[in-house]
């Protein structure tokens, strides 16, 4: 499986590994749609880190980095759907 990896610099890069290894953090996992096809991952409380670097990701914004975007297979993730220079994202300001 693959997924593309939003950093805190705002660079994104693809990484493989299984669903498990992509997402191996303790964190308190979400995700927001980024399309029919994607999803965005993302720890939920770095929403509360006053160092929190924020980012908007398709149509979802205050989204803490870093974030995954995998593809979406029902109830399941996967390689993402989209191509990686199509992926639009950007910094937030406070």
């Amino acid at each position: 499986m693959a997924a593309y990896l939003i950093n805190k610099d705002f660079s994104i890069s693809r990484i493989e590994g299984t669903t498990m290894e992509v997402l191996h953090k303790h964190w308190s996992w979400d995700y927001a749609a980024y399309d029919n096809d994607n999803d965005v991952w993302f720890n939920d409380e770095g929403l509360f880190d006053a160092g929190a670097i924020l980012a908007w990701i398709g149509p979802n914004r205050r989204i803490p980095l870093p974030a995954y975007l995998m593809g979406t297979y029902g109830e399941a993730s996967g390689d993402p759907k989209i191509d990686i220079d199509k992926v639009q994202f950007g910094p937030i300001t406070r």
